[in-house]
């Protein structure tokens, strides 16, 4: 995407950051009620701008040992970057291997 808005000429992209991170919801007892409360703990966060940084075009890759918890879900994330600009925000994650 960054080649094609180079070549048009768009300005204002931003980036794009991935994260990864572990959700987990507990149970908590009030007088009244049960309620979850829902916890985020951020493993991992790259944030890259291939349209100005050659060093973030192309794949990248990331080993990350995550703790089995029980409760939790890995959520993936893909977030337009620090200006809130999803334009010309095309990325993926790709070859995913969870062991």
């Amino acid at each position: 995407a960054w080649q094609k808005a180079q070549a048009e000429g768009t300005t204002g992209q931003d980036g794009v950051e991935f994260r990864i991170l572990a959700r987990s919801a507990n149970d908590r007892e009030s007088t009244d009620s049960t309620e979850a409360v829902v916890t985020e703990n951020v493993l991992f966060s790259q944030w890259l701008d291939p349209h100005v940084n050659e060093d973030d075009r192309g794949k990248k890759r990331v080993t990350l040992a995550i703790e089995n918890a029980e409760n939790t879900e890995i959520v993936l994330e893909t977030l337009p970057g620090p200006n809130e600009n999803n334009s010309w925000d095309w990325s993926y994650w790709t070859e995913l291997d969870i062991q």
